[in-house]
């Protein structure tokens, strides 16, 4: 004998597979949504981490080896002496910084590091044998970063070398100098996440871990410090990449981002099962939804039973749209008992769906608006000075080595104003630190006032500026400097009557691609030569470049073969 179903069974199985269907498709966009946006909150809060780590490191060593390059190359030119070099350093007030040695590496013996000056704060012992054991081991990695600890406490050092090319009495010689630099552990690394569940790792190029703060075990630190993503960061310097990785079983949202001279990688990690807290409970919520959703289909199966079924048929073809997505697609069915009501509930489910549907297409799109809006912040904090809103130094290399490139290509001319604030020492040490920052911003806005449009304001660090100006002549770079200097000192700056020269001004360097250089590098130089002899001139001038040596020679043997004389 055949065994037939009941028709309650038959209805309860289609009641149950649509609300099913319908339950199913609400929890995974619901889950989707959920997890997209516990995804976006725990990258940007691994990423918000980050650039606050490397600003807080950049400000402590990026600024310092810039510092370095700059006084030595007055040093090797004669410009400053030797105990010159940490004074204008002026890091004696840093409590990051615990010691500072300089040496110069011999051509005779390359393997020897001969003392020229040190100073520290913790009372060292003389670190001579131990500094050329370690630059003899290590030279080949230098910029170096490394730990050790002395008297209990812990300290990080940095060996960084510079090497010089000199021309004396038309002779080339080459000079090598190699400074190290002594940090207080806690005090260079005061880092902290602004998400409580992120852990901060910052590595050594070697993947040695300078600073870990969070659960990661140290044998999960040595796994990552040997992945490829870690390999990557290291190759692609100042490339911020944002993964999920498996470290010693567990699963983390990791970002990671080498700095440009690639001396060390800051890497930040949330745990995948930390980011997505909550999702599971979304999962009890859907099993405790579709159990209701199985006792419901029961109740209203029995009484339906005894209906006719061909509103069940029109209901059961419904049901086949929606399934397919087709939300618009309604069937009407005229009837007051039973069949009717369940037309009329159906009808209203179909309504919530398809509001429920546009509700979730807006909130994707406005979450698809929030990440793009936060990206393109990212990407500004990336380029701008945040004190001041003025383009950063790394916007800086990246324009002028465009600018030049394209000058290259067209003929016209590539000028840079490299200024710097008279006194501005003098004026943060009577004002206070806040009425400098202050001073900064006004500065700024002089600037941006005076400049054109087609010109690009950069902040180098402190209060030095520049200002790179495009397809402009030497005589209108000059005309435009007298303008700068100009707005500046007939500026009334708050404090200004306090200034040496009873106003605020400022010097100014001029240089131009290719009349006075030959490259990005060359174009600096010889800007910053300039603003020097204006610093030395007295201040409040702007001076322009003198041509380099091999360029002058060059025109004067084209006016001997013109057969013009030459005095």
């Amino acid at each position: 004998m055949k065994t037939k179903i009941s028709l309650k069974y038959k209805i309860f199985a289609v009641i149950f597979f649509i609300q099913l269907t319908v339950i199913s498709i609400f929890i995974y966009a619901f889950v989707k949504s959920f997890k997209e946006a516990k995804l976006t909150s725990a990258y940007e809060a691994n990423a918000n981490a980050l650039s606050q780590i490397k600003s807080s490191v950049d400000s402590k060593i990026a600024l310092l080896m810039e510092k370095i390059r700059s006084t030595t190359d007055l040093l090797e030119k004669n410009q400053l002496n030797s105990s010159g070099v940490l004074e204008s350093l002026s890091q004696h007030n840093d409590k990051a910084v615990a010691g500072i040695y300089h040496y110069e590496v011999r051509s005779e013996s390359p393997d020897l590091l001969q003392k020229i000056q040190h100073t520290d704060k913790a009372q060292f012992p003389d670190m001579t044998a131990y500094l050329s054991q370690l630059y003899k081991s290590s030279q080949a990695q230098f910029p170096f970063f490394w730990n050790f600890d002395w008297k209990g406490k812990a300290y990080t050092g940095l060996g960084f070398s510079l090497n010089y090319n000199l021309v004396i009495n038309e002779q080339q010689s080459s000079k090598k100098h190699v400074f190290f630099f002594f940090f207080n552990k806690s005090e260079l690394f005061s880092l902290r996440s602004a998400n409580s569940i992120s852990d901060i790792i910052v590595y050594n190029k070697l993947g040695q871990v300078l600073f870990a703060e969070g659960s990661m075990s140290a044998e999960g630190l040595s796994q990552f410090s040997k992945s490829s993503v870690f390999t990557t960061a290291v190759q692609n310097k100042n490339i911020l990449q944002v993964s999920e990785q498996k470290i010693n079983g567990q699963k983390f949202l990791v970002s990671v981002q080498a700095q440009p001279l690639g001396e060390l990688v800051i890497a930040t990690m949330i745990s995948t099962e930390a980011a997505f807290q909550g999702v599971s409970q979304v999962y009890f919520d859907a099993a405790y939804l579709s159990v209701f959703s199985v006792l419901f289909s029961y109740l209203l199966a029995t009484v339906l039973s005894s209906t006719i079924t061909s509103p069940l048929m029109l209901l059961t073809k419904q049901m086949q749209n929606i399934s397919k997505g087709q939300l618009d697609v309604e069937v009407e069915i005229k009837s007051h008992d039973e069949i009717g009501v369940l037309a009329s509930n159906f009808k209203q489910m179909t309504l919530d769906l398809k509001a429920s549907k546009a509700d979730l297409q807006d909130l994707n799109r406005d979450l698809e608006q929030k990440v793009a809006d936060r990206t393109k912040e990212l990407e500004e904090l990336t380029i701008k000075d945040p004190l001041t809103g003025a383009f950063n130094r790394r916007y800086y290399d990246q324009r002028v080595t465009e600018e030049i490139a394209r000058s290259k290509r067209t003929g016209n001319p590539v000028g840079l104003l490299y200024l710097d604030i008279d006194h501005f020492k003098k004026y943060n040490d009577q004002n206070g630190h806040p009425e400098g920052d202050q001073l900064l911003i006004n500065f700024v806005k002089v600037l941006k006032s005076a400049i054109r449009n087609s010109d690009y304001l950069c902040r180098l660090g402190g209060e030095e500026f520049c200002v790179i100006t495009v397809d402009t002549p030497s005589e209108g770079v000059q005309l435009f400097a007298e303008k700068v200097r100009l707005a500046i000192y007939e500026t009334d700056f708050k404090y200004g009557e306090r200034q040496p020269m009873g106003r605020l001004s400022a010097s100014i360097g001029v240089s131009l691609y290719p009349q006075f250089c030959s490259d990005p590098a060359t174009l600096m130089k010889s800007a910053d030569e300039a603003l020097y002899k204006a610093k030395q001139g007295g201040r409040n001038q702007w001076v322009l470049a003198e041509k380099p040596m091999s360029s002058a020679v060059d025109e004067i043997i084209v006016d001997i073969h013109n057969g013009k004389k030459v005095s």
